[in-house]
């Protein structure tokens, strides 16, 4: 998936549950094996679970987004770019690799 200048490896889970971190990680690992331009974007409809978020933040997940259920309906109605966008400012200036959307932040 190309969105504007970034290439994506997209992953999604509609599990019944959230996702706890052993697909995150399986998941970096193929991210990891792409250029190192590569964006992975990991979507939950049910989020992840809060150990699986604390590992995310033990571990470097570089290049890795977390998405929740609500980032993917902002990110329908306000436009994928700008989502994208305010997802990766938020990883590289406050390191959250699961920042959760506002609406604000699509404006």
């Amino acid at each position: 998936m190309e969105v504007g200048e970034a290439s994506c490896l997209v992953e999604c889970k509609h599990w019944q549950e959230p996702v706890d971190f052993s697909p995150i990680a399986k998941f970096k690992v193929r991210v990891d094996r792409r250029p190192p331009a590569a964006l992975g974007l990991m979507f939950s409809v049910k989020g992840f679970t809060e150990p699986a978020l604390r590992e995310a933040y033990a571990q470097p997940l570089r290049n890795v987004l977390l998405w929740h259920g609500r980032d993917v309906s902002l990110a329908l109605r306000g436009g994928m770019r700008a989502a994208l966008g305010a997802k990766w400012r938020k990883a590289v200036e406050e390191a959250q690799v699961d920042y959760e959307l506002k609406a604000e932040d699509l404006r």
